[in-house]
């Protein structure tokens, strides 16, 4: 359990073991759910629960910082389980749609069935990839490794998802059978989205807290000294001559370019937003969204490169992650043209305005 330690110390909470035996605590009765019936889920109500000193999980105050922890690693399992069930939904669409005839062939010869199998093919490769780098920079940073988790998760549980609907798509009419498994892996899993913070928490987190992080450096300079700061901060840091995009190999430098590319968009985009809207920034949820976007493709590349370079040294290259770099670097490109502008679209703005929103006539 968490709790306020001193309440006038907003934040300054504790983590503490509470056993559900102790006086006070009362746990009521499961809730049905959509989903993961296996998996308790009920109301806790506390009434006076004294709490021994010595159960309190690491220092006074260190009870947020915790708690983030969990949630690291939680995000971590999400993008863990997400590839699973893509792979799972790669293998199925391939046995369905190479058993399933139609006008005299097997679907898997249809252009709009390949589609679906090699872009599920494609993102369980690089949630492979994401899933490999953030976990290795979680182990040697667990604190600064928050925007990379929230990517795993984000791009994991919005893929798997798409990836499920596309494998029942193929198994057609059969699939909504409830003989089937997609029934159940639907239901399990659509709760993905949700915990450890929702799609759309983290269609902005990111993004937030990289201009947070930015906001509080700038906070400590005045005058010039501020200006200089942020042009610096902003300058290429993945050149260095140690990541893959050293790599002579074509295609690697082609992806570290476009790295380069997304890093740079992402740059400017963080800096205008600091300086034009400066504490109403966090009300601007398109433009933060345009630029977590722009970062999860940066950050899907990096984790690439970094794949195919340990690939490389341990002499395990596979040609179709090559084909499946290529397939992403085109749908990060796409996605910098569509998430690139810095101002809002006329239908943007017009699907959040009072009509549509409230169902008002004018």
């Amino acid at each position: 359990m968490f709790a306020q330690i001193d309440p006038a110390k907003p934040g300054h909470m504790g983590a503490f073991i509470v056993e559900t035996a102790w006086e006070g605590v009362q746990i009521g009765p499961d809730m049905a759910k959509m989903g993961l019936k296996a998996s308790s889920t009920a109301t806790i109500r506390l009434k006076d629960v004294r709490v021994p000193r010595e159960n309190l999980l690491g220092p006074a105050g260190e009870g947020f910082k915790i708690a983030l922890t969990v949630l690291h690693y939680g995000r971590m399992g999400l993008g863990a389980a997400s590839r699973g069930v893509m792979a799972q939904s790669v293998q199925d669409m391939r046995e369905r749609a190479a058993s399933r005839r139609q006008f005299g062939q097997p679907i898997i010869h249809f252009p709009l069935i390949r589609e679906k199998i090699g872009k599920a093919a494609v993102h369980t490769f690089v949630m492979g990839a994401m899933n490999d780098f953030a976990a290795g920079l979680l182990e040697k940073n667990p604190e600064e490794t928050v925007i990379e988790t929230s990517h795993c998760k984000l791009f994991g549980t919005t893929r798997a998802w798409d990836a499920l609907y596309d494998a029942l798509q193929v198994c057609g009419g059969a699939g909504y059978l409830a003989t089937q498994p997609f029934e159940k892996r639907m239901r399990d899993f659509r709760v993905t989205t949700i915990f450890e913070g929702t799609t759309e928490i983290h269609s902005i987190y990111p993004a937030l807290l990289g201009m947070k992080q930015l906001g509080d450096e700038v906070k400590k300079r005045t005058g010039l000294t501020r200006w200089l700061f942020l042009g610096k901060s902003l300058l290429n840091s993945l050149g260095n001559a140690g990541w893959p995009g050293a790599s002579e190999d074509p295609l690697q430098k082609r992806a570290f370019r476009e790295a380069k590319r997304l890093a740079r968009m992402l740059r400017r985009r963080i800096l205008m937003g600091v300086i034009i809207y400066g504490k109403t920034l966090v009300n601007r949820e398109f433009l933060l969204r345009r630029i977590t976007v722009l970062s999860l493709y940066l950050f899907g590349i990096l984790s690439i490169l970094a794949k195919l370079e340990r690939d490389r040294q341990t002499g395990v290259m596979d040609s179709h992650d090559r084909k499946g770099l290529v397939w992403f670097l085109g749908e990060a490109a796409a996605a910098g043209k569509d998430h690139g502008r810095f101002r809002d679209s006329r239908m943007e703005k017009t699907l959040i305005g009072p009509d549509l929103v409230s169902g008002n006539e004018t």
